[in-house]
């Protein structure tokens, strides 16, 4: 009986290299994250924000609503009356992880952004595998998408 080819030309070990690539990618983001952290002065809490607070804070006031048990939500930015109406099944599902784990929101939306980040980077060395036989060119195309927006905050 001949084995059947697989869609995406997968040896059998070769997911190690994309999910080390990937794990190691995830822990640099993670870098700013933590100088962010340790240079936080004492009597002072880090929020695990580094840009963009408006709208984290928005994701993070969606998470809570539904860490208490909401599945619509209000948008609480804002002085205007309003019915809830938003609803946004990625934050209604990391609420709810929080609140049965018992783990904060941030640090919850710290590890979805970890996780969702090591997955796209797994399903992009998938995309170049069903597109791409030798696997240096493969390997290639996921450094490229990986690093292509850039390394600028390592300057800084």
């Amino acid at each position: 009986m001949t084995e059947k080819p697989s869609l995406f030309r997968l040896a059998k070990g070769e997911w190690r290299w994309p999910l080390a690539i990937a794990v190691l990618i995830m822990a640099l983001t993670c870098l700013p994250y933590f100088f962010g952290w340790f240079i936080t002065p004492p009597g002072y809490q880090y929020s695990g924000s580094l840009y963009n607070t408006p709208d984290q804070n928005v994701y993070l006031a969606y998470m809570r609503q539904a860490h208490d048990g909401k599945f619509i939500f209000t948008d609480q930015f804002t002085t205007e009356p309003q019915r809830p109406w938003f609803f946004h099944v990625l934050f209604l599902k990391m609420g709810i992880v929080s609140r049965i784990s018992g783990l904060s929101l941030i640090l919850t939306y710290q590890l979805a952004r970890i996780i969702c980040g090591i997955l796209l980077l797994l399903a992009l060395y998938l995309l170049a595998a069903r597109f791409l036989e030798s696997v240096w060119a493969r390997r290639f195309f996921l450094l490229f998408i990986a690093f292509s927006s850039g390394l600028g905050w390592l300057y800084f």
